[in-house]
């Protein structure tokens, strides 16, 4: 099984093209649980009642990007785990095809690249392997992170190295693949790609806010530590 987490947070502009191309896969074995971090605007009844399947989680306060995401990871069943953005799309044949990069069991994340859509669907720019390797090393990781859209991870390995960090806000990812790449291999696969689409209210708008700025900073300063 693949459990699709969705962060939940504002995002019923977009939810139902993301939930609509979860349930679209050509692979049938997932589950999607939405980790409601304390939304205002909850996911529409509708939608649920369209999926009576989908599982929500609804928190009692707002805990972030991080904590929410491993609250929601935390009640995944599948073997493996895709964190998808409330914003974003997979392609049809996603899940079968990143799935094929854990034949071996020392891989622990499969990454991929991504079209940048905008609040349309418009595809508009295309972002293909950062590191342009097959593999990334923990030499790759010192210089800058990898990319997360339509990312497959395995829960057991996401579960050792104990989730998102927590003690730097919504920032957290690139210090899980530095200790995801600690216990195995980060691989890339190219035969397909994530959707991310880009609007004016993208939670990465809220990093130009200064004092958000200075924990990225720190944040950053952090993983070239590690």
């Amino acid at each position: 099984m693949v459990s699709i987490v969705i962060p939940y947070y504002n995002g019923e502009m977009f939810i139902e093209k993301t939930i609509d191309s979860c349930y679209r896969q050509t692979y049938s074995d997932i589950e999607v649980i939405i980790a409601d971090d304390h939304s205002p605007n909850p996911v529409p009844a509708t939608l649920l009642e369209r999926y009576p399947n989908i599982k929500v989680i609804r928190n009692a306060t707002n805990q972030g990007f991080c904590r929410n995401s491993n609250i929601g990871v935390s009640t995944a069943q599948g073997e493996y785990i895709i964190v998808l953005g409330q914003d974003d799309v997979l392609p049809s044949n996603h899940i079968e095809c990143m799935i094929k990069s854990f034949e071996e069991d020392d891989v622990v994340v499969a990454y991929c690249g991504y079209h940048l859509i905008d609040e349309h669907g418009v595809d508009y720019k295309t972002c293909k392997n950062n590191h342009n390797k097959t593999e990334v090393t923990m030499v790759d990781l010192a210089d800058h992170s990898i990319h997360t859209c339509g990312l497959m991870m395995r829960r057991d390995a996401f579960h050792q190295v104990g989730g998102y960090p927590e003690n730097f806000g919504n920032f957290g990812e690139w210090e899980l693949w530095i200790k995801m790449c600690s216990i195995g291999r980060i691989v890339f696969n190219e035969f397909t790609y994530g959707l991310y689409r880009r609007h004016d209210k993208n939670i990465t708008n809220g990093f130009q806010d200064y004092d958000q700025y200075v924990m990225l900073y720190q944040f950053h300063k952090h993983c070239k530590h590690l």
